[in-house]
């Protein structure tokens, strides 16, 4: 990111690890660079599961909520996304 704030996948990885790490404002930052970078990206059903888990793990429910939308709009079938969105509704 210091050489090239253009390599988005970068933000990507960087909100997937700040998330492992337990720095959930970090991630929710990084995930929505990465999803709000190109329209290929707000595709991407995992970076919405992840930018959810983010949000819930700040307290976010209806946040965590409306990204797990997109993610089982872009994917039905998803069981992450399902067993995410009755983790959150358990809050």
């Amino acid at each position: 990111l210091q050489f090239n704030r253009n390599f988005f996948e970068v933000h990507y990885n960087l909100g997937l690890l700040s998330l492992e790490l337990g720095e959930y404002r970090a991630a929710e930052a990084a995930l929505r660079t990465y999803l709000n970078a190109r329209p290929e990206h707000s595709r991407n059903g995992a970076a919405w599961r992840a930018l959810a888990l983010a949000q819930h793990h700040q307290q976010q429910v209806a946040a965590a909520e409306n990204s797990l939308a997109v993610a089982l709009k872009l994917d039905p079938r998803d069981a992450e996304a399902w067993n995410t969105l009755g983790l959150v509704r358990l809050q």
